[in-house]
């Protein structure tokens, strides 16, 4: 039976670095971009890559000891995913800022 990937949890780059499975590689990567984007449309969450890395609950954690922490680009990837955007580069509108300024946190 395959593992089930899901966000239980969000909490703080510094805090994540201290969970057991901080590790690069320690889940497959796209099973746990997946479950992000899938929590992050299922909750309406909306919030750049500054808010990711900076951000008191910026960092999703997958089954309780597995945190997705990626960089500001990457995380523009992830928003482009959540939002359906199609335009070319519309990960750079996630990097730095929410556009129009208004996120929606966990």
């Amino acid at each position: 039976m395959a593992q089930e990937y899901k966000v239980t949890e969000w909490t703080s780059w510094s805090d994540a670095e201290s969970l057991p499975g901080s590790r690069p590689g320690a889940i497959p990567f796209s099973c746990a971009f997946d479950a992000v984007v899938r929590e992050m449309k299922e909750k309406g969450y909306l919030f750049s890559g500054n808010y990711h890395q900076n951000g008191k609950t910026g960092v999703p954690v997958i089954n309780g000891r597995f945190p997705f922490m990626v960089s500001m680009r990457v995380w523009g990837e992830v928003m482009v995913k959540v939002t359906g955007d199609p335009s070319l580069g519309a990960y750079v509108k996630w990097v730095y800022s929410a556009p129009g300024g208004e996120e929606v946190l966990p």
